[in-house]
Protein backbone atom coordinates (compact mmCIF):
# COMPACT_ATOMS: atom_id res chain seq x y z
CA UNK A 1 0.00 0.00 0.00
CA UNK A 2 2.94 2.57 0.78
CA UNK A 3 4.36 1.40 -2.71
CA UNK A 4 1.48 2.25 -4.42
CA UNK A 5 0.96 5.56 -2.27
CA UNK A 6 4.03 6.94 -3.49
CA UNK A 7 3.53 5.95 -7.08
CA UNK A 8 0.75 8.15 -7.01
CA UNK A 9 2.61 11.14 -5.88
CA UNK A 10 5.40 10.50 -8.73
CA UNK A 11 2.36 10.30 -11.22
CA UNK A 12 0.80 13.45 -9.99
CA UNK A 13 4.68 15.22 -10.07
CA UNK A 14 5.04 13.89 -13.33
CA UNK A 15 1.89 14.75 -14.85
CA UNK A 16 2.18 18.48 -13.73
CA UNK A 17 4.97 18.64 -15.30
CA UNK A 18 3.98 17.61 -19.05
CA UNK A 19 3.07 19.64 -21.92
CA UNK A 20 -0.20 18.36 -22.03
CA UNK A 21 -0.86 18.26 -18.51
CA UNK A 22 -4.47 19.36 -17.09
CA UNK A 23 -2.50 22.07 -14.85
CA UNK A 24 -0.35 23.67 -17.88
CA UNK A 25 -3.47 23.61 -20.12
CA UNK A 26 -5.69 25.36 -17.69
CA UNK A 27 -2.86 28.22 -17.06
CA UNK A 28 -3.46 28.57 -20.96
CA UNK A 29 -4.83 31.97 -22.99
CA UNK A 30 -7.99 31.02 -24.97
CA UNK A 31 -6.16 31.36 -28.43
CA UNK A 32 -3.29 28.88 -27.16
CA UNK A 33 -6.16 26.27 -25.88
CA UNK A 34 -7.41 26.58 -29.45
CA UNK A 35 -4.00 24.72 -30.94
CA UNK A 36 -4.63 21.81 -28.44
CA UNK A 37 -7.40 18.85 -29.11
CA UNK A 38 -10.00 17.55 -27.90
CA UNK A 39 -9.25 15.04 -25.89
CA UNK A 40 -6.78 16.98 -23.93
CA UNK A 41 -9.16 19.33 -23.40
CA UNK A 42 -11.63 17.10 -22.09
CA UNK A 43 -8.59 15.63 -19.99
CA UNK A 44 -8.46 18.62 -18.03
CA UNK A 45 -11.95 19.97 -18.30
CA UNK A 46 -12.84 16.29 -16.25
CA UNK A 47 -9.30 17.09 -13.67
CA UNK A 48 -10.18 20.83 -12.42
CA UNK A 49 -13.55 22.21 -14.27
CA UNK A 50 -11.71 24.84 -16.05
CA UNK A 51 -14.34 27.23 -17.38
CA UNK A 52 -12.31 28.40 -20.37
CA UNK A 53 -11.66 25.00 -21.55
CA UNK A 54 -15.10 24.24 -21.52
CA UNK A 55 -16.02 27.84 -23.61
CA UNK A 56 -13.26 25.91 -25.78
CA UNK A 57 -14.72 22.80 -26.49
CA UNK A 58 -18.17 24.45 -26.74
CA UNK A 59 -16.85 26.62 -29.19
CA UNK A 60 -15.51 23.52 -31.22
CA UNK A 61 -19.12 21.67 -30.88
CA UNK A 62 -17.32 19.05 -29.30
CA UNK A 63 -20.06 17.56 -27.64
CA UNK A 64 -24.23 17.92 -27.89
CA UNK A 65 -26.06 19.70 -25.56
CA UNK A 66 -27.00 16.48 -24.07
CA UNK A 67 -23.56 14.96 -23.67
CA UNK A 68 -22.58 18.05 -21.36
CA UNK A 69 -26.16 17.57 -19.40
CA UNK A 70 -24.66 14.12 -18.39
CA UNK A 71 -21.55 15.15 -17.57
CA UNK A 72 -22.48 18.04 -15.47
CA UNK A 73 -24.87 15.45 -13.74
CA UNK A 74 -22.39 12.95 -13.74
CA UNK A 75 -23.98 10.21 -15.47
CA UNK A 76 -22.30 7.68 -17.76
CA UNK A 77 -24.81 6.90 -20.96
CA UNK A 78 -24.95 3.91 -23.80
CA UNK A 79 -24.31 6.40 -26.68
CA UNK A 80 -22.63 8.83 -25.48
CA UNK A 81 -19.66 9.93 -27.44
CA UNK A 82 -16.03 8.64 -26.37
CA UNK A 83 -14.83 12.29 -26.09
CA UNK A 84 -18.03 12.35 -23.81
CA UNK A 85 -16.17 9.93 -21.87
CA UNK A 86 -13.04 11.55 -21.24
CA UNK A 87 -14.83 14.76 -20.18
CA UNK A 88 -16.66 12.60 -17.53
CA UNK A 89 -14.37 10.47 -16.11
CA UNK A 90 -10.80 11.39 -17.64
CA UNK A 91 -8.15 9.40 -19.16
CA UNK A 92 -7.22 6.48 -17.95
CA UNK A 93 -3.74 7.25 -15.89
CA UNK A 94 -0.79 4.76 -16.45
CA UNK A 95 -0.72 1.94 -13.44
CA UNK A 96 -3.88 3.02 -12.66
CA UNK A 97 -5.89 1.55 -15.38
CA UNK A 98 -5.47 1.01 -19.35
CA UNK A 99 -6.98 1.27 -22.60
CA UNK A 100 -7.29 -2.03 -24.68
CA UNK A 101 -7.51 -1.79 -28.48
CA UNK A 102 -9.50 -4.13 -30.95
CA UNK A 103 -9.19 -3.06 -34.43
CA UNK A 104 -10.83 -5.18 -37.11
CA UNK A 105 -13.27 -5.16 -40.19
CA UNK A 106 -15.92 -3.66 -38.02
CA UNK A 107 -14.03 -0.86 -36.47
CA UNK A 108 -12.78 -0.10 -33.48
CA UNK A 109 -13.29 -1.67 -30.20
CA UNK A 110 -12.05 -0.08 -27.06
CA UNK A 111 -11.89 -1.10 -23.47
CA UNK A 112 -11.22 2.07 -20.93
CA UNK A 113 -10.34 0.11 -17.35
CA UNK A 114 -10.03 2.36 -14.49
CA UNK A 115 -8.63 1.22 -11.10
CA UNK A 116 -8.72 3.39 -7.97
CA UNK A 117 -5.67 3.94 -5.46
CA UNK A 118 -7.91 0.61 -3.34
CA UNK A 119 -7.41 -1.59 -6.27
CA UNK A 120 -11.15 -1.23 -6.99
CA UNK A 121 -12.05 -1.43 -11.40
CA UNK A 122 -14.49 -0.77 -13.60
CA UNK A 123 -14.10 -1.12 -17.32
CA UNK A 124 -16.59 0.81 -20.24
CA UNK A 125 -16.77 -0.01 -23.82
CA UNK A 126 -16.08 2.19 -27.22
CA UNK A 127 -17.11 0.83 -29.95
CA UNK A 128 -16.12 2.98 -33.53
CA UNK A 129 -16.38 6.33 -30.72
CA UNK A 130 -19.37 5.56 -28.83
CA UNK A 131 -20.15 3.73 -25.37
CA UNK A 132 -21.65 0.56 -25.54
CA UNK A 133 -21.44 -0.80 -22.11
CA UNK A 134 -20.07 -1.23 -19.06
CA UNK A 135 -19.14 -2.64 -16.08
CA UNK A 136 -18.29 -2.11 -12.49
Amino acid sequence: MMFRNISIILIIITVIGCAGSPIRLSSMSPEELQAENSFLLCNTYNFNGDKEVRTELQRRNALTDQEWGLIDSGYLQIGMSELALICLKGNVIVGYGTINVTTGTWGVHKQYVYENAFGSRSYIYVENGKVTSWQN
